[in-house]
């Protein structure tokens, strides 16, 4: 098959998504393809396999590491591997594409993210770098916006918070301008490439309740609240509303969860969060 963006023949089908991708451009050109089994977004075409995280997308070959009893001949073997690994990545945007996916690979390690997350990172990037939205942009911003992008398509609860802290770890940015960054580039890429996140209330809210070891009790509270004022609450950010929530199910369960803790483990503001929750309160009153 032909794309009829790019006309190139690299044209895969993703068994997980059910969609035709083209591998040169990023479009998709098909998308109601009946989905086949999950498992790792490697795909075989014509013989072969395509590793969409790899920058050649693993059709390039590769020099095993061989045991030799000679340094001369471990030596050549080292020079043959950093020669190849040259070749192939020989122009700049084969370069500038293998960094960006190591960066890729690199961060989702650190957050312990899994090999799904990633495959879906380096697909957006293919469309970003079809769409030129990456040129002039800086690359550790670039890489957490597009790992956020598809932790939130794939619905994996990750919060500005962790990404915007793991950006000041990993590359020593100041907090309060990769905060104010990370953020533009967020709504940029999110209304370029059209992506729809499958990120709720109900999954960061099951998260926060783990990690606060929240009582059976505290659980069902939040969980009736959300479902009185699911229909109403879906234009406010999901991080705050499943804080707010958690905040008013320890206050009807009697446990002795404090704003201050709740906001630790969720990075939201206690302002925040109270006045979440007198939203939520506001909304259940009137029916």
């Amino acid at each position: 098959m032909i794309c009829p963006s790019c006309g190139s023949s690299g044209v895969m089908y993703d068994r997980e998504r059910g969609e035709l991708v083209c591998t040169s451009c990023g479009l998709v050109i098909y998308d109601r393809m009946p989905a086949e089994g999950g498992g790792q977004r490697r795909e075989e075409v014509e013989g072969g396999w395509i590793d969409l995280t790899r920058h050649d997308l693993g059709m390039g070959s590769e020099i095993g590491r061989a045991r030799a009893e000679s340094p001369a001949a471990l030596s050549r073997i080292r020079r043959m591997r950093l020669m190849h690994g040259r070749v192939k990545a020989w122009s700049w945007k084969d370069r500038s594409a293998r960094a960006v996916m190591i960066e890729i690979e690199g961060l989702c390690r650190e957050l312990s993210l899994p090999r799904s997350v990633r495959t879906e990172a380096c697909v957006l990037y293919r469309r970003l770098l079809a769409s030129r939205l990456t040129r002039g942009r800086d690359t550790r911003i670039v890489v957490p916006v597009l790992v956020t992008l598809a932790c939130r398509r794939i619905g994996l609860p990750r919060s500005e918070k962790e990404m915007v802290g793991a950006m000041v770890s990993r590359y020593g940015l100041e907090e309060r301008t990769a905060r104010r960054i990370f953020r533009r580039f967020l709504t940029t890429f999110r209304k370029e490439l059209g992506v729809e996140t499958e990120t709720g209330v109900e999954d960061y809210l099951a998260r926060f309740l783990t990690q606060l070891r929240a009582s059976h009790e505290t659980s069902e509270a939040a969980r009736r609240l959300l479902e009185r004022s699911a229909a109403r609450i879906r234009s406010r950010s999901p991080v705050s509303l499943s804080a707010a929530l958690i905040y008013l199910g320890a206050k009807i369960s009697g446990e002795g969860l404090s704003v201050r803790r709740i906001a630790k483990v969720t990075g939201v503001s206690p302002s925040s969060i109270s006045s979440g929750a007198r939203f939520v309160e506001r909304l259940l009153a009137r029916g």
